[in-house]
């Protein structure tokens, strides 16, 4: 579920190197539209508001979907090559870090990431992980699944702590 995500009669998906547009405006007949270039090794998708958080194993890409059937490019958060997934909320993103295996990274961490500008994503604050897999959040609650660790659970109602 973390590679694809309807918003306002669309299909946005990923594969591991770019979004893919699919109209839905007639769900009996779906319309292949386009295929946008992102980065290499995509991972994750997640929508908030009105744009589209993309993970990948080097950064998180943010676009905007004003235009529903035009994604465009609003700005990136680069980071050591890891696997990764994201989530948002309010002006706040969370990325997890999961090394140790073939995506590169030595450490996991989890990053949060201040995007009150969303020109120019701020790193806030890191935390240790163990190995993390997944994460949601719901209403101020943040939910991350770090492997043999469990699934920790924290409150962001105030992300820097």
């Amino acid at each position: 579920m973390a590679r694809f995500t309807l918003v306002d009669g669309y299909l946005y998906a990923i594969d591991k190197s770019s979004l893919k547009l699919f109209n839905i405006a007639n769900i009996a007949n779906p319309v292949w539209e386009k295929s946008i270039p992102i980065s290499w090794n995509i991972e994750t998708l997640f929508p908030y508001e009105d744009k589209l958080f993309i993970g990948s194993q080097t950064g998180m890409y943010i676009y905007s979907i004003q235009n529903t059937s035009n994604p465009e490019y609003i700005s990136e958060f680069r980071h050591a090559s890891a696997c990764d997934p994201v989530v948002v909320e309010g002006n706040t993103a969370y990325v997890t870090l999961r090394g140790g295996n073939l995506c590169g990274a030595i450490e996991s961490q989890l990053n949060v990431i201040d995007i009150t500008q969303i020109e120019s994503p701020q790193l806030l604050s890191t935390y240790p992980m163990v190995e993390p897999y997944g994460m949601g959040i719901d209403n101020g609650v943040l939910f991350v699944c770090d492997g043999e660790a469990g699934l920790k659970i924290y409150n962001a109602t105030d992300p820097m702590t």
